[in-house]
């Protein structure tokens, strides 16, 4: 079914959200795709269409009332879960077993492919679909007209049923713009962080848009430069992508009506937030508390995230530690309003990744006038500046020290709050705006 794109009027833009509404968490990028996709439905210049992609028809789709509901940004950073919300795998008993039955299961799809019979069963199996879980939703099939725009900005990687560069290469040929919001390349700088089967599927991706999209967006000017970096080493010419701020004021906005947990009243603690998985050095910050410990033993740490992948380490050491849930406390889950007290009663908050595409919760941090020490990689000094105090990623010795200062004296912290008082964080409907004056500057 055809989507029309009238000559005058707003810019028609599609925006693929199949992995967002088919995640039953909120957080990194599926927070930037819901808040992205309401502040773009705002602007009168353009007419914003979410789609997500349905494979029994090879195409995509408009959103049921259901996954419009889904996609909504909420105020506590969880999106509505459905009836039955299925279960993460990572954290199941199956966790240990994921890697056996991807490779067993890419066994299988090889030996199908060899006898050339892979290619029979799938269309096989998306004419069943048509005609059976999917015969209510053929009819939401959209197909984008010349002159609108595909901007991709979710985690589309994850969609392995698609390759991004057949799509691109079959829209632009039918007159379909395409854009992409870059996050960043750490796949590609660090695979030994990710899942092999992430690695590739992700570098197809981002050679893909290098290689087709016509406006490329960029969180951050180091992210920009390391796409640009990756590009020219494949011989690829992309567009200079264009730095584009991203929104921290959902957080720093919640209605902190969440009570600050029990176990944490009365007491000083360093803050950090995100993933639990390499990239996010842990291991450095818990040899750094352990020092801590000695000469401040009422000191406490609070760790918020979810398990990531490849930290089998680094979750046994906190499990095993002997301080959890004395002085060291990790909230697996934390929606805004539980995030925005964490941070409003920190003492300090320590970000102490190798590398980040962005840095959020030091955005975050500062948006609540909290302090923050921060690692010097990737993006976390454009994040925080002259306003941060920042160590080496892997310097314990310094991250010991640094934390026993701010815990140790009072003036240091009062001044360092005193800085941050005029601080204004970056806010989604600037964000918004920006995306669309580059939509519009491409593509109008």
């Amino acid at each position: 079914m055809p989507d029309p794109h009238p000559a005058t009027g707003p810019l028609v833009v599609h925006v693929d959200v199949t992995d967002t509404v088919a995640t039953h968490w909120r957080a990194g990028i599926q927070r930037v795709v819901a808040q992205l996709v309401a502040q773009l439905a705002q602007d009168d210049r353009l007419r914003v269409v979410p789609v997500v992609w349905l494979e029994s028809v090879r195409g995509f789709r408009t959103l049921t009332p259901d996954e419009a509901r889904q996609l909504a940004p909420t105020v506590d950073g969880a999106p509505t879960p459905p009836a039955t919300a299925p279960v993460d795998q990572r954290d199941g008993p199956w966790a240990r077993c994921r890697p056996l039955l991807g490779r067993l299961r890419r066994g299988a799809v090889a030996v199908l492919v060899a006898l050339r019979i892979e290619p029979m069963l799938r269309r096989v199996r998306r004419w069943v679909l048509r005609r059976t879980s999917d015969r209510e939703l053929v009819p939401l099939q959209v197909r984008p007209a010349a002159g609108s725009v595909l901007f991709d900005m979710d985690t589309v990687w994850n969609n392995t049923w698609v390759d991004r560069g057949e799509l691109y290469r079959e829209l632009r040929g039918r007159g379909v713009h395409v854009a992409a919001l870059v996050y960043d390349l750490l796949p590609q700088q660090h695979p030994e962080w990710f899942e092999p089967s992430l690695v590739r599927v992700s570098d197809r991706t981002i050679a893909a848009q290098a290689a087709h999209a016509e406006v490329v967006l960029a969180i951050s000017a180091h992210t920009a430069t390391s796409f640009c970096e990756w590009a020219a080493r494949r011989g690829l010419r992309p567009p200079l992508p264009e730095v584009i701020d991203l929104g921290a004021d959902a957080a720093s906005a919640a209605g902190r009506s969440a009570p600050l947990p029990e176990e944490l009243v009365g007491v000083d603690y360093v803050l950090t937030v995100g993933t639990v998985e390499p990239r996010k050095n842990h291991v450095t910050l818990l040899d750094a508390f352990d020092r801590l410990l000695v000469d401040h033993p009422d000191a406490h740490l609070v760790v918020v995230g979810r398990p990531g992948w490849h930290n089998a380490d680094v979750l046994e050491r906190l499990e095993a530690h002997p301080e959890l849930g004395r002085r060291l406390h990790w909230y697996k889950a934390a929606g805004d309003d539980l995030l925005a007290v964490l941070y409003e009663h920190a003492r300090v908050v320590a970000v102490a990744s190798i590398t980040e595409g962005y840095g959020l919760p030091v955005i975050e941090a500062m948006s609540h006038g909290v302090p923050v020490i921060s690692s010097d990689g990737g993006a976390l000094i454009e994040a925080g500046g002259s306003l941060v105090e920042h160590v080496a990623a892997r310097d314990v010795a310094a991250w010991a020290e640094a934390l026993g200062r701010h815990l140790d004296d009072d003036e240091l912290v009062a001044e360092r709050r005193a800085s941050l008082q005029d601080y204004d964080a970056p806010r989604w409907a600037d964000t918004g705006a920006q995306v669309a004056d580059a939509l519009l500057r491409g593509f109008a």
